[in-house]
C-alpha cells in the first residue's frame, strides 16, 4: 500500500455516504482543501459542509472553492455564509465567468466540475452538485449520481490527484474566474 504511485478507488453510490465521504474529508485535512462544484447551494446540506469548511479554515487549512457563475449569482455571491469564509484569511471562493446578462456571448462558458480534494491523499471526483438533492436520501427532489473516492499513498512521482490539483490550478488563474 505505501509503494510510491499507488492509488486506490471506490465507488460511492449512496447520497447519504456522498456527504459523509466528503465531510470526513475536510475533517482530515491539515493543508489544503479544494472544492469545485457547478452548483453550490446552502441548504442543510450546502450549510454543513460550508460550516466544515470554515472550521477547516480557523484549523490553519487553506480552504479554495470555485463555483460556476450561473449558479452562483444567486446561490453564493451574495449569502453571508459563503461570505464569511471568503473573508477568512485561509478562505477564498471564487466565481468561474460570473454570468453577466450584458454579456450574453459569455453565458454557455460554463463550468461542470464537481471534485474535492483534501491535501494530498484523497479526492472525491464525480456528478454530485453540492446541495441536498445530491447528498440527502431523503429529499423530493433526490438525485442519483456516482463519486469516484481516490485515495493515494504516494510518496514520490505523479498521480492522478497531481494532475487533478494540476487542472484545478489552470482554471483558478483563468481572467472569467473572479473573487
Amino acid at each position: 500500500a505505501n509503494t510510491p504511485g499507488t492509488e486506490r478507488a471506490a465507488i460511492i453510490s449512496d447520497n447519504d455516504e456522498a456527504f459523509l465521504r466528503r465531510f470526513q474529508l475536510i475533517s482530515q485535512a491539515r493543508e489544503q482543501i479544494i472544492l469545485s462544484s457547478y452548483d453550490f447551494k446552502a441548504d442543510d446540506s450546502g450549510l454543513s459542509l460550508l460550516a466544515a469548511l470554515y472550521d477547516a479554515a480557523e484549523r490553519g487549512v487553506q480552504v479554495k472553492i470555485i463555483v460556476d457563475g450561473l449558479n452562483a449569482v444567486t446561490k453564493v455571491q451574495y449569502n453571508p455564509n459563503f461570505q464569511a469564509l471568503s473573508a477568512h484569511e485561509n478562505g477564498e471562493v471564487r466565481i468561474y465567468n460570473p454570468f453577466k446578462p450584458w454579456l450574453p456571448w459569455r453565458l454557455m462558458g460554463r463550468m461542470h466540475d464537481k471534485y474535492l480534494i483534501a491535501d494530498d491523499f484523497a479526492y472525491l471526483l464525480g456528478g454530485r452538485n453540492t446541495h441536498d438533492a445530491f447528498l440527502k436520501s431523503d429529499t423530493e427532489s433526490m438525485c442519483y449520481d456516482w463519486d469516484a473516492l481516490v485515495y493515494t499513498a504516494q510518496t514520490e512521482g505523479a498521480s492522478s490527484l497531481d494532475t487533478l490539483e494540476a487542472y484545478f490550478s489552470q482554471v483558478w488563474e483563468k481572467e472569467y474566474t473572479k473573487p
